[in-house]
């Protein structure tokens, strides 16, 4: 199998939900953080569906920083901001697991 979903099709998705962050009611912002986590618990993991491992840590560290850059210009412009925070801080920790990863790879 090739990798499924690109940087593009995930970078629309993040677009469309992170404004639902920002939703008065509090169980709309709750799932959708919930959906965020699971998108970031898949760069996580080392099942990446991916034929091509290079190509594969290539793409899950383009998605992480566009997520990144996403969250971090939603935290600014969002009035609730506590799940972004903690998305946030999720990606910092995912971000210091791949650098151990390929670390240890070199």
């Amino acid at each position: 199998p090739t990798c499924r979903l690109g940087v593009s099709s995930l970078e629309e998705i993040t677009s469309s939900l992170i404004i639902q962050l920002d939703d008065p009611d509090a169980e709309i912002r709750c799932h959708v953080a919930e959906v965020f986590t699971t998108l970031l618990d898949i760069q996580r993991s080392d099942s990446n569906n991916c034929d091509n491992v290079a190509q594969s840590t290539e793409m899950k560290s383009k998605v992480i920083e566009m997520m990144d850059d996403k969250f971090r210009t939603a935290f600014k412009s969002h009035r609730y901001t506590q799940h972004i925070n903690s998305l946030l801080e999720n990606i910092l920790d995912l971000k210091k697991e791949i650098s151990q990863r390929n670390d240890k790879i070199i």
